[in-house]
């Protein structure tokens, strides 16, 4: 289909032409249901960039003021163009936003999104949704399951829900339940509420380091930057 297009669109002059049949005949196919099928190796993923890389790359062929030679990322940012990876993590982090706040019915999916909720009711409004509780993943294929994979990637973008709507946050750490531990059994793991603030501020490195890399195997944490 891309080569159809590019002998297709040889007499055209404009390159929005050119993007709007690529958007049309293309990208569409290229991103159909990708909630379901997104894949997890970067190979995969490499394989469908490579379909608009080769797109950018005609288009600065045929366009003054950018080599075809250039960088990708500088021939998208020249084409008003995103990324096929970050569309599809766009459409994921829609899709688990629409499946928390009521707009995608589906009891299903739902009920495997387990959210943390506080056991007091707190002084303040609450300012973020609490971090969910990912269960340990030994295997790949269980960690590319759909809600485990949208979850994480909402930690990976260090995203916050509030009020229903999706605000960018900085970040240092965000501590989640990793496995049962001393904490747990005794009935302390709600300590770390306490020290929620820290977390903002807290760096891998600095939580890692001894004696808190100790203190985090026994709590049973772990880090996502």
């Amino acid at each position: 289909m891309l080569g159809f297009l590019r002998q297709g669109t040889a007499g055209f002059r404009l390159n929005c032409t050119r993007k709007i049949l690529y958007n049309a005949l293309v990208r569409s196919n290229l991103e159909y249901a990708s909630v379901a099928w997104n894949p997890v190796y970067v190979v995969h993923s490499q394989r469908l960039e490579g379909i608009q890389r080769a797109f950018t790359r005609h288009l600065a062929f045929i366009t003054q003021g950018v080599s075809h030679r250039s960088p990708y990322e500088h021939r998208l940012a020249f084409f008003k163009m995103n990324s096929l990876r970050s569309r599809r993590r766009d459409q994921d982090l829609v899709f688990l936003h629409g499946l928390v706040n009521g707009k995608i019915k589906c009891n299903e999916l739902l009920e495997r999104v387990t959210l943390t909720v506080p056991a007091r009711i707190p002084r303040h409004p609450i300012k973020k949704l609490l971090p969910c509780l990912l269960p340990k993943c030994v295997y790949n294929a269980k960690f590319s399951a759909s809600i485990l994979k949208h979850v994480t990637k909402l930690y990976d973008l260090k995203w916050e829900l509030r009020r229903g709507e999706i605000l960018a946050e900085e970040r240092g750490a965000i501590i989640v339940s990793n496995h049962r531990s001393s904490l747990d059994i005794l009935g302390l793991f709600n300590i770390w509420e306490l020290v929620d603030k820290l977390t903002v501020i807290a760096k891998k490195e600095l939580m890692y380091a001894f004696p808190f890399g100790l203190m985090a195997y026994l709590s049973g944490i772990v880090f996502i930057e």
